[in-house]
């Protein structure tokens, strides 16, 4: 390969990388076509960027973002799912997908802006809620005791109503 397209690729991991939330680290290798057209439409859906790259490119690109130490864990083949919007969503995306397919996939580890992420701490946060899940959870228990309150003052509204 050429030095401009090789600075070219990894430019263009550089700019993927950019602004990210997390990404998670997979192998790719024996994997049939139509499987992986599905992980992308999927991983598409969910605004996740998936990128089948070469270790060297990757370790250039994270280097040149200040990311040394995350570049050194990336070894053999890879894929790396991007998400920029949502930080377990490709935890939990390529979690579900492993799982609910069947494929031989694996996962290597993740990344977030300032640490690496095992295996098993993919999984874990994979199980937590996604952003709008977290969000209406949040305005749910937000909203329990000021709904509490009103069932309670209207209860009493109608038992005085009933007494007159």
């Amino acid at each position: 390969m050429r030095k401009n397209v090789k600075a070219q690729k990894i430019d263009e991991i550089q700019s993927s990388l950019t602004g990210f939330e997390s990404a998670v680290v997979t192998t790719y290798q024996g994997i049939k076509t139509p499987d992986l057209v599905s992980l992308r439409h999927k991983l598409r859906e969910n605004n996740i960027e998936y990128k089948v790259v070469k270790n060297t490119f990757v370790r250039r690109a994270m280097a040149a973002l200040g990311h040394d130490a995350i570049a050194e864990k990336l070894d053999g083949p890879i894929a790396i799912a991007i998400g920029h919007e949502d930080m377990v969503a490709p935890m939990k995306v390529m979690s579900d997908y492993i799982s609910s397919s069947g494929i031989q996939m694996e996962i290597i580890g993740g990344f977030l802006p300032d640490q690496w992420l095992t295996p098993e701490d993919v999984k874990v946060y994979a199980k937590l809620p996604s952003k709008e899940q977290a969000h209406f959870l949040i305005a749910y228990l937000l909203q329990s005791p000021v709904r509490s309150l009103a069932i309670a003052l209207n209860a009493r509204r109608e038992q005085l109503e009933a007494q007159a």
